[in-house]
């Protein structure tokens, strides 16, 4: 069940740094960042981070993929951080780094929309008067579950463009190729199957993050202050 969680466990830290580092330091050049100016930082920290999700998430499938093929494959990976070693050393740094078009095409739009949909949630929650925990809480989980709906069927075309190969056979070309091929064996809705536990995992996962750094955030200023 938690087959290949290893790389992403590690290196979930260094990506969310990277995407709320980028993002605050964005909204710095702006006085009063319209909800558009939030959806371009977002943007712009999803690029960021995606030189550490991708291979973080090809270790992942990878190991997921763990005996599939040829029975020569079946011992041939131990574990993730194993399996981008075995890749480095087979294909150099570029095959790291397989998939990563697909992997910003997804993460560009989908922290847009992250840090959007969780500052227009902000926004109103805070013109109602809720507490800033709960406030930080729902916005953070709105904001996660809005970025996965929104982006959801171009995460499955990454995964599959990921996985490709493992069994010594290429069946797609590139990430079009991926989404044409896809796309004439099955519908929309068939790439957004699971979509509904993804959402909610995404749901409680946000409402923990948001706050967080928020408090973090707060307390680390606090010291800073207090220090000087």
């Amino acid at each position: 069940m938690f087959k290949g969680m290893l790389s992403p466990m590690l290196s979930i830290t260094a990506i969310n740094a990277i995407a709320f580092g980028v993002r605050g330091n964005v909204l710095k050049y702006y006085d009063s960042p319209t909800l558009f100016d939030h959806w371009k930082a977002g943007a712009l920290a999803g690029g960021a981070q995606v030189i550490l999700s991708c291979p973080s998430e090809l270790a992942k499938i990878r190991m997921q993929m763990y005996g599939v093929g040829a029975k020569t494959n079946l011992r041939h990976y131990q574990g993730s951080l194993n399996i981008l070693l075995k890749i480095y050393r087979s294909e150099g740094l570029v095959g790291c780094y397989r998939g990563i078009i697909a992997t910003a095409s997804r993460d560009v739009p989908a922290f847009g929309f992250y840090f959007l949909c969780y500052e227009a949630s902000r926004r109103e929650l805070v013109k109602k008067n809720y507490p800033e925990l709960m406030t930080e809480s729902v916005a953070g989980g709105i904001g996660g579950v809005m970025s996965w709906v929104l982006t959801y069927s171009i995460d499955s075309i990454k995964s599959r463009v990921q996985a490709d190969g493992v069994g010594g056979v290429c069946k797609y070309s590139g990430l079009m190729d991926a989404w044409a091929k896809s796309l004439q064996k099955e519908s929309i809705f068939d790439l957004n199957k699971g979509m509904g536990v993804a959402t909610i995992r995404a749901f409680f996962v946000n409402a923990f993050i948001f706050p967080a750094f928020v408090y973090s955030r707060k307390f680390l200023m606090e010291r800073k202050g207090s220090a000087a």
